[in-house]
């Protein structure tokens, strides 16, 4: 059950796996045939009036192979709530069996409570957000908390196998050991076999809907300035009475 990470579990953090990898070798940390998850990566970020695009470009050793990642992420005026997110490989082993997955965690969303749980793309309820889930082939994978009126979901270009399961510290309380939530990992992977031109491509869409949130925090100011307006037009019992007694 106890591991150490061997990298930061953060979003955009890029795995080369062994083929076939299974999910609970990869949460143990097994499998791992590249060091892109410590990489460093060279930046550079364009601007115009619509968009801006930061450009990663980072190296590493797959197999024999020096393989190249390059991801695009873009963020623009007309859609704030998205991020357009591309990935191209570059100089992959020729014909080789390749196993890309990028991790991608969400902090701000705990999980063990029944409002707060994955979704497909046809709006099936998959589990709670603590759960473990291993899917196949799917295009699009969605996560709510109805508490804190959050909806982000993930989109790909390419039909993936997508793995999730909560990462979790351990913590000395009066009671003894306990588990903390940290964040949900969300790990979409695809394995593909290498064309001889040695290169290959998705795009991932990541939405954040805030939209239940927001129509919350208007019905509490709604009830605010309700119960404000009741306060002020409400006549003091005793003024009524000195009121009658003039007539």
């Amino acid at each position: 059950k106890i591991a150490y990470d061997r990298w930061p579990r953060k979003s955009l953090v890029d795995h080369f796996l062994e083929p076939d990898l299974s999910a609970d070798a990869f949460r143990r940390g097994d499998g791992l045939i590249s060091e892109f998850a410590a990489a460093t990566f060279e930046a550079s970020v364009r601007r115009t009036e619509a968009e801006v695009t930061v450009e990663m470009r980072g190296r590493g050793h797959v197999y024999d192979a020096e393989v190249e990642i390059r991801k695009f992420v873009t963020i623009s005026a007309a859609r704030p709530n998205e991020l357009q997110v591309r990935y191209q490989l570059q100089r992959l082993p020729e014909f080789a069996v390749i196993h890309f997955a990028p991790e991608f965690n969400f902090a701000t969303m705990p999980g063990g409570a029944s409002d707060r749980y994955f979704y497909d793309e046809s709006g099936t309820q998959l589990g709670t957000l603590d759960s473990c889930q291993v899917l196949d082939s799917i295009e699009r994978l969605g996560l709510v908390d109805e508490w804190q009126g959050l909806d982000v979901s993930l989109e790909f270009s390419r039909p993936a196998g997508v793995w999730t399961f909560p990462i979790e510290t351990i913590s000395q309380s009066e009671s003894g050991f306990e588990l903390v939530h940290q964040s949900v990992a969300v790990v979409p992977h695809w394995q593909f076999i290498a064309t001889d031109a040695g290169t290959w491509s998705v795009d991932i869409r990541l939405v954040l809907d805030t939209s239940l949130a927001r129509a919350r925090q208007l019905g509490e100011i709604g009830d605010r300035r309700q119960t404000s307006d009741d306060e002020s037009t409400e006549v003091p019992a005793d003024a009524i009475e000195n009121s009658v007694g003039t007539l």
